[in-house]
């Protein structure tokens, strides 16, 4: 392996975060932890790459003590979705805000007067329409390399922060000391 790779990875990294610390906007952060907290039910779709990021925020928000679904296949989103009702929270994670399931269940989700967070790298899909908010990574396809394949980072960037600003919570905080006291009787 070429030293320089680790070099180059580490600059797209850098890129990456840059971008996506640029488009964070404090008032959306703050509307999606109130979303959180007033909901009754948390439900996360996302498929493929997506779908590993919203099990990711799933296991996050687990651990804080919140009621949360993740569902990443298809049909299981619909049926899920058409059981929200007003004052649950659906979020969505997609990368180009083009997946016709999740699309179809955050359709479903707003139909039921569920909320509709999206977490995307694109703006102006069919996916951001339906939303009620959205938090926008930054996409890869700024990095002119098509060896590089990560498309998650950014998103993953979007839910540190996301959870950083949640554990300002102290019942949360108390929650997620708890499921690591846990895991260390063990």
């Amino acid at each position: 392996m070429p030293l320089q790779v680790p070099v180059k990875i580490a600059s797209y990294y850098t890129q990456l975060i840059n971008s996506a610390s640029q488009l964070i906007e404090t008032q959306q952060i703050t509307d999606f932890v109130e979303a959180i907290h007033l909901s009754n039910k948390i439900l996360i779709c996302g498929v493929g790459n997506s779908g590993l990021s919203a099990m990711e925020l799933k296991y996050r928000l687990v651990r804080m003590g919140l009621i949360v679904d993740v569902v990443t296949d298809p049909h299981m989103m619909l049926m899920d979705a058409v059981l929200l009702k007003k004052y649950d929270l659906m979020i969505a994670i997609s990368n180009y805000g083009q997946t016709q399931a999740v699309i179809d269940a955050c359709t479903i989700a707003k139909k039921e007067h569920a909320t509709v967070f999206v977490i995307t790298n694109q703006n102006h899909t069919p996916l951001t329409n339906i939303a009620d908010q959205v938090l926008f990574a930054s996409g890869r396809t700024s990095i002119p390399d098509d060896q590089f394949i990560n498309s998650q980072l950014p998103i993953h960037f979007i839910l540190d922060v996301l959870c950083y600003v949640l554990l300002e919570n102290k019942s949360y905080k108390n929650n997620r000391k708890k499921t690591i006291f846990a895991l260390d009787l063990h």
